[in-house]
């Protein structure tokens, strides 16, 4: 997969130790956190800073404005990995995982154990949307927008309306650009792109949240 070389990632030499508050609750965070530095030593620790951070994940399917899912293909076929919205079924390539990076960015992991990411227009990639690499970076990090007014939302507040049903969503990337579900006209293919800036119908979701 070709991308700038001034792409960045978001992984840095030295890894830190990530322990989750959703899984151990706050109390249980700060026990394994001070064990943990026992454990591995103050140079250690130095080397691998201990990171505490709410992690978040939600399983969801996106329904398109044509009444469709969207799909993470495969690389069989010639699919490269490309990101559809054709069919009208919910199967396994249809749910994703919806993960908060911060409270102001969200990233998608498929059915594939692959990030979603927003290509460019570079080496003939088309602002296509895939899910092929394994690693978070900048290209996998995008922020979901109010479909009325346009206004960023925040992770943490579209988990609560989740628990609640249904969210109409727009997905910006890191580009800037709005995410689209093409229909089959013109050699599209259903595909997903995100190289607009403005927000229509097509740029529209319904993310539905689904049964863990």
């Amino acid at each position: 997969m070709s991308k700038k070389n001034t792409r960045t990632s978001s992984q840095d030499s030295k890894s830190p130790i990530v322990i989750s508050v959703a899984k151990y609750g706050l109390v249980g965070t700060l026990i394994t956190a001070l064990f943990g530095l026992a454990g591995v030593g103050l140079t250690a620790y130095l080397n691998n800073p201990v990171v505490v951070i709410p992690i978040k994940t939600l399983s969801v399917t996106f329904l398109t404005s044509h009444s469709r899912y969207v799909t993470a293909m495969d690389n069989q076929a010639g699919w490269n990995w490309q990101l559809r919205a054709e069919t009208k079924n919910l199967g396994e390539w249809e749910k994703f995982l919806l993960s908060c990076v911060d409270d102001s960015q969200v990233a998608f992991i498929d059915y594939h154990r692959r990030y979603v990411t927003a290509m460019d227009d570079q080496a003939g990639q088309k602002w296509e949307l895939r899910a092929e690499t394994k690693n978070l970076g900048e290209w996998e990090k995008f922020t979901l927008v109010e479909t009325k007014t346009g206004r960023e939302l925040l992770c943490s507040a579209v988990f609560k309306l989740l628990q609640q049903g249904s969210v109409a969503v727009a997905i910006k990337t890191y580009h800037g650009r709005y995410v689209t579900a093409m229909d089959d006209q013109a050699g599209q293919k259903w595909e997903l792109r995100a190289e607009t800036k403005n927000l229509g119908e097509w740029e529209k979701f319904m993310m539905i949240p689904l049964a863990p």
